[in-house]
C-alpha cells in the first residue's frame, strides 16, 4: 500500500477489505482497573491532559481511560461501567491508511494486512509507549469494523443519484441521510448517502472527488466510487459464516475472519439490498398484487388516472403527460418509480380494455416521447443501464489497477 502523496502511484481497486477494524479480548492487567494512567510507565513527554491542547503529543488521558494515537492505529484502554459494574477494556483499532491530513485512502486491508499491522502496532506500543500487553491469538476477537470496496463507474457519479437513492431508501426508511460532511474530514460530497440507526450502516460516496479535494490525487477520466459497510458488533459477520454454530454467539474470533468471509459478507449483504430495492420497485410500478390500490400512488395508477381524465388514446400529448407525472412523483419522493420506459409494458398488459395492437402503439409513443426530451430520456431510457452496472460492481467486483495523475 502507498502511504505517501505520490503522483503516478497505481492503486488496486475492486478489492473488498477492511478500511478499519477494532480488535479486543487482550489479556488486561488488574492494575488497569485501579488506575489506567499508571498501569504502564507511559512516557511523560508524550502525554496530554484531557483539558489541554494536543501540542503534537500522542497520549490522551482522562480519569477513566488512556488513548494512544499512532499513524495507522489507535490503542485505548481503561475502565468503564457495564450494567452498574465497573470493568476493564483494551482494544486496538487498525486503519488501512495513515491518519494524516494528506494520506491516500484508496486501498483497503486484506486479512494478511490486518495481522501484519496488528504485530506492528503491538511492537510500537511496547517500544515507544512501554505498553506491553499479553494475549492469546486464539482469544482475540473483532469488536467492530468497516468493510469497503472502491470501484470504477462508466459515467459521472451524480448520474447515479436516483439509483443510489433506490438502493438506500427502503432499507433505511426514515433513517436515510444525505451527508454534507464526511466524518473523517472536511470533504463534503454533494451527493452521498448513508443509513443510520441500522445494525449495519451503509455509506456510498464519490471516492475520486474525495481524494482529489483532500489529497490532490486526480484519477483522470475515471469515476471512482466507494461503498462502505459499518458494523458495530463483530458477531454480525456470523450471518454469512459456515460452521458459526461452533463459536459462542456473542463473539467473532479474529482467527475465524478470512478474506473469503469478508467478500461473502459484502456481496451477500448487497444482494439483500438489491433484492429489497427491486421488490420495492415492483410496488412503485404497481405490478405487486398488494400494490394495486387506487389510493396508493404507483405508475400503474398514474397511467389509469390519465386515461380516465383524457380518454384512452395513444397520442403524444397523453403519453408525455403520463411520463411527466411519473417524473414529478419521483422528484417528490427522490426515488425512481420507473427505471425504464419499457417497464410500462408490464402495466399495459394488466389493462384488458387496451387491445394488443394499441399496446404496441402506446409503447412506441412512450419511447418517442423519451427520445425527444433529454430529461425524459435520462430518466426513463438510460437509468436501467446505470442500475445494472451498479449492481454488477457490488455483486461481482473485479480487481484492476488505476493510476493517479
Amino acid at each position: 500500500m502507498a502511504y505517501k502523496k505520490l503522483y503516478g502511484t497505481s492503486y488496486k481497486i475492486g478489492k473488498i477489505g477492511f478500511d478499519k477494524i477494532r480488535i479486543n479480548h487482550f489479556d488486561i492487567p488488574n492494575r488497569v482497573l485501579r488506575c489506567p494512567e499508571t498501569a504502564f510507565p507511559l512516557p511523560k513527554e508524550l502525554i496530554q491532559s484531557s483539558y489541554g491542547g494536543s501540542g503534537g503529543k500522542t497520549i490522551h488521558i482522562t480519569r477513566k481511560d488512556v488513548t494512544i494515537f499512532e499513524a495507522f492505529f489507535i490503542c485505548k484502554y481503561g475502565r468503564r461501567n457495564n450494567n452498574n459494574h465497573e470493568e476493564t477494556f483494551f482494544y486496538i483499532e487498525l486503519f488501512a491508511h495513515e491518519s494524516s491530513n494528506h494520506s491516500e485512502n484508496v486501498e483497503n486491508m486484506c486479512m494478511r494486512d490486518v495481522h501484519i499491522r496488528l504485530k506492528q502496532a503491538l511492537s510500537i506500543l511496547r517500544k515507544t509507549y512501554h505498553v506491553d500487553i499479553r494475549y492469546n491469538s486464539a482469544d482475540l476477537c473483532v469488536a467492530s469494523g468497516e468493510i469497503n470496496c472502491t470501484y470504477q463507474l462508466s459515467h459521472a457519479y451524480d448520474e447515479y443519484y436516483m439509483i443510489r437513492r433506490m438502493l438506500m431508501y427502503e432499507q433505511a426508511g426514515s433513517k436515510l441521510h444525505e451527508i454534507r460532511c464526511k466524518e473523517s474530514g472536511g470533504f463534503s460530497p454533494p451527493q452521498s448517502e448513508r443509513t443510520i440507526g441500522q445494525p449495519v450502516q451503509t455509506l456510498m460516496y464519490d471516492k475520486g472527488t474525495e481524494e482529489e479535494e483532500k489529497n490532490g490525487l486526480l484519477f483522470a477520466d475515471v469515476t471512482l466510487a466507494r461503498t462502505e459497510l459499518k458494523f458495530s458488533r463483530g458477531k454480525q459477520l456470523r450471518k454469512y459464516m459456515e460452521n458459526a454454530r461452533y463459536i459462542p454467539q456473542e463473539i467473532m474470533p479474529l482467527r475465524a475472519v478470512t478474506d473469503n468471509l469478508i467478500q461473502t459478507y459484502f456481496t451477500r449483504r448487497h444482494q439483500e439490498i438489491f433484492e429489497a430495492a427491486e421488490k420495492q420497485q415492483r410496488i412503485y410500478l404497481g405490478t405487486e398484487d398488494y400494490a394495486n390500490n387506487p389510493e396508493i400512488t404507483t405508475v400503474a395508477n398514474i397511467v389509469r388516472k390519465a386515461f380516465l381524465e383524457f380518454g384512452y388514446q395513444h397520442d403524444n400529448t397523453v403519453c408525455s403527460l403520463i411520463l411527466e407525472r411519473i417524473r414529478a412523483q419521483e422528484n417528490e419522493k427522490l426515488v425512481p418509480y420507473l427505471l425504464d420506459v419499457s417497464d410500462l409494458r408490464q402495466i399495459l398488459v394488466t389493462m384488458p380494455w387496451i387491445i394488443s395492437d394499441d399496446r404496441e402503439r402506446l409503447m412506441e409513443e412512450f419511447k418517442r416521447c423519451c427520445a425527444r426530451s433529454p430529461d425524459l430520456k435520462a430518466a426513463f431510457m438510460d437509468r436501467k443501464v446505470l442500475y445494472e452496472e451498479f449492481r454488477e460492481k457490488h455483486l461481482f467486483p473485479k480487481k484492476h489497477i488505476v493510476t493517479a495523475k
